[in-house]
């Protein structure tokens, strides 16, 4: 296992309960071990998808400017993504990552693609964005929730934020 991925398994710990206090549950959340990099799963393949559509239709270069690279869980994706922004070929790209990310990056490129015209792809990369983004917003919802007491109502600042994030939610697939 690559000193990358074993770096990404570690992140914060996830609440026990809904009753931690604000300051509780933001100190507890410094040790959030997650299993992204070590373990399947669906999220990653949403990932590797975007990230295989990317990388091998060169012209969507463009549509992914706005794509905020904390949309991808997995570290490796992460930083794929981000080098991938800032290289002019895919030749370049190679020559910046290390080995353990060459390797994940020759995986995700041996991804079966459904998308076979370039309007296809932009349609299907489209679709992606829209899912890591309301992914990450749910995320964002969530650790707003959590971060105040269950037993009183949420501030008028949570509320404001939460109620934010679901006019954004309701605005990506409308």
């Amino acid at each position: 296992m690559s000193q990358e991925a074993i770096k990404a398994s570690i992140g914060r710990p996830k609440p026990n309960g809904y009753t931690r206090t604000r300051r509780s549950y933001k100190s507890s959340k410094a040790m959030e071990v997650t299993l992204s990099s070590l373990t399947d799963n669906p999220e990653d393949s949403l990932e590797d998808y975007t990230l295989a559509l990317l990388l091998k239709t060169p012209n969507l270069k463009e549509r992914a400017v706005g794509l905020d690279p904390q949309y991808f869980h997995r570290i490796e994706n992460r930083e794929i993504f981000t080098h991938w922004m800032n290289c002019p070929t895919m030749q370049e790209l190679q020559e910046k990552l290390e080995d353990p990310l060459v390797n994940h990056m020759a995986f995700i490129m041996e991804k079966d693609m459904v998308a076979s015209g370039i309007r296809t792809a932009e349609i299907a990369l489209d679709q992606c964005f829209k899912r890591l983004e309301r992914r990450h917003l749910k995320e964002l919802q969530e650790g707003l929730l959590l971060s105040e007491d269950i037993g009183t109502p949420p501030s008028k600042t949570v509320e404001d934020s939460v109620s934010n994030l679901n006019s954004r939610l309701k605005d990506l697939f409308s």
